[in-house]
Formats: C-alpha cells, sequence, structure tokens
C-alpha cells in the first residue's frame, strides 16, 4: 500500500518573498528544528523516500544544496536555480552543519563559474561551492536498459542530507525537469550525456535510471523554485515565465507529480511518472496529499510546453559536448 506524501504549495510571488516562504517550509516540515532528523516515521514521506535515505540515520558529513546550475547564465532567464532562494535554504541551516556545500556536475563549465555568472555569493567560512569530480560506482539493483552501474559524486552520497533545489523548466526530452531530473547532477561529468546514449533511445529507462538514482542518495528535501520557471524549449532554450510559487516536499518524486499537475500533464504524458507505477510508487495526485495552496490557484493553464526530440544525443553532438565543456573549463581557470 502506497504511503500518501505531503507537498506543501506555497504562492510567493517575488524572490523578496522567499526567505520568509522558506521559513516557513522549515516550521511546516519540522526542519527549523533539525532537517538532519530521519524523517521515515513521518506522514511526509513515501515509499520511495523510505527506500532512498529517508529511511537511515543521518550522517555526520555535510548539508549539500543541490542547486540546477546547467551553464553560465544570469539568474533572471531561468536556467538555473535563483540565487535568492538557495541563500534563503543555507541561511535557515548554517545552525545545524559545520560544513555546507553548493554543488552540480554543470553541462557546461565550472560550477563556481556558473554559479557566480548567476549571481551566488557565498562569502561564509563554512559554505563553498563544489564541482562533482569525485565518484563512487553503485551497482544498480535491477537494471532495465542503460548502464548497470553509476558513478555518482562522493560529494552528494557522503552528505548527511540532501536540500534539492530545482528549478522547474520544460524539457525538451522528459516533457519537464524538476525535483527527479535535478538529482541527475549528482552523476559526475560527461558521464550524464553517456548514461543518455546508454538507454536505446527509451526515456521510461532512462526514467528507471532517475529513480535509480534517487534510491541511492541520503535523505533528500526539496524545495522547488517555480516562482519564476521556464516554458518552451528548456532546459536552457526555453523562455522565462513567472510562476509564482513554490513546492516542498521529503519526496523528490511526490513533488514532481504536483508540478506535472500544474503544468498540465497527465501522468501518461511523462515518463517518470510511468517508470514510477510500474514500480508501484506514487504516479498520479491522488497519490499526494498538499497543503497550503491549492493546485488550482497557482495552476499555468496555458504553460507553452516543449517541443518533443529523442532521449539519447547525436554521437557527433555528443562529442562537441564534451570539446565545449573542456573549453568552458578551461576558459573558468583562466
Amino acid at each position: 500500500m502506497k504511503r500518501m506524501s505531503k507537498v506543501l504549495l506555497l504562492q510567493c510571488a517575488e524572490y523578496d518573498d522567499v526567505t520568509e516562504s522558506v521559513a516557513q517550509i522549515f516550521r511546516f516540515f519540522d526542519w527549523a528544528k533539525s532537517p538532519l532528523e530521519r524523517s521515515a516515521d513521518r506522514d511526509h514521506s513515501s515509499d520511495l523516500a523510505a527506500k532512498n535515505g529517508n529511511g537511515r540515520k543521518s550522517s555526520a558529513g555535510p548539508v549539500l544544496l543541490k542547486p540546477n546550475l546547467l551553464k553560465a547564465t544570469r539568474a533572471e532567464e531561468a536556467v538555473v536555480t535563483h540565487p535568492a532562494l538557495v541563500n534563503a535554504v543555507r541561511s535557515r541551516i548554517e545552525g545545524f552543519s559545520n560544513e555546507i556545500l553548493i554543488g552540480d556536475s554543470p553541462g557546461w563549465g565550472r560550477a563556481e563559474a556558473v554559479a557566480k555568472t548567476a549571481g551566488y555569493s557565498v562569502e561564509k567560512p563554512r559554505v563553498k561551492i563544489v564541482d562533482f569530480r569525485r565518484g563512487s560506482f553503485l551497482e544498480r539493483k535491477r537494471p532495465r536498459r542503460g548502464p548497470r552501474g553509476i558513478f555518482l559524486a562522493r560529494e552528494a552520497l557522503e552528505a548527511s542530507v540532501i536540500f534539492d533545489l530545482p528549478k522547474l523548466k520544460g524539457h525538451v526530452q522528459m516533457g519537464f525537469t524538476g525535483a527527479v531530473k535535478n538529482l541527475f547532477g549528482c552523476v559526475v561529468g560527461k558521464r550524464k550525456p553517456l548514461y543518455h546514449c546508454l538507454v536505446s533511445n527509451s526515456k521510461k529507462a532512462f526514467a528507471h535510471l532517475l529513480l535509480d538514482i534517487v534510491e541511492a542518495l541520503p535523505p533528500v528535501r526539496v524545495v522547488m523554485d517555480g516562482i519564476v520557471l521556464m516554458e518552451g524549449d528548456g532546459p536552457s532554450a526555453g523562455r522565462p515565465r513567472h510562476g509564482g510559487f513554490l513546492l516542498a516536499g521529503e519526496d523528490p518524486l511526490s513533488v514532481d507529480i504536483v508540478a506535472a499537475k500544474i503544468l498540465g500533464f497527465a501522468p501518461d504524458e511523462v515518463p517518470l511518472l510511468a517508470a514510477a507505477k510500474e514500480r508501484g510508487y506514487p504516479w498520479r495526485i491522488s497519490d499526494i496529499e498538499t497543503e497550503g495552496a491549492a493546485i488550482e490557484e497557482i495552476r499555468l493553464r496555458d504553460f507553452v510546453r516543449p517541443r518533443n526530440i529523442d532521449i539519447t544525443f547525436n554521437p557527433f553532438r555528443l562529442a562537441w559536448s564534451v570539446i565545449k565543456g573542456q573549453w568552458y573549463r578551461y576558459a573558468s581557470v583562466q
């Protein structure tokens, strides 16, 4: 039997209001007491949350903030998670951890350079921005099509808790990108496009890979940036669109189910939700308990969907991406 997972919806019109909204999220989920406490005994978590690190005791490792740092763009272009949200979450957890990491494995460039371009400001002695370079190979328990194992960043695997801070965007391959897809950034380096090419062009197989990643990670807390989101051909070529909301929860999949409803996607239109259904995880809005604002209050009825392209990259495009990625890395340290 599926456990109902709670997702909190908050109206948040501007980034100037995000500090108070994040404080409200922390109070609702008891993260204000300590975000490191295990949450498996609460009723906020779904079966997927119980299979990932939410079902184990927290380690003594650092807290990882995982924003979307896809490429070097200004915050207002809605490609990356807005720095105001990251700063608001960071300020809430500074009293709970001796070390806070802000990390990602960008598609182009280094995390530090991407964050700087977006306006991230880290001037705290216990906070640093990290680029995922080191990793550990984890064998998949039930690989379908795709790689037999996943090479995940050590910073993610060794964290006491991960704050998943996605930017909600349309996505030309997966319909949209949210909390689950953002954790794909915990894969080290150019293995990400390689994994795209190892799933026999099956979007559902790729979605199963994403769910395997969530299962392998430590406890996850989600605060999704929907204040200004991206519609159209995301994750990088769409248009900014005012959404005016935040979504939060302790299960990335449940947050994405609510996000899909807000954007107007039916479950059978989203490969991630089709894969979740096959695993017996929550996959439709009736599996989720929502609190706060009503979905109909923030639903985007005229959301412009992205075009639909293959999940597998053209090999020439993949090679060119590697070349560009190395150039971006070289340029960012000059």
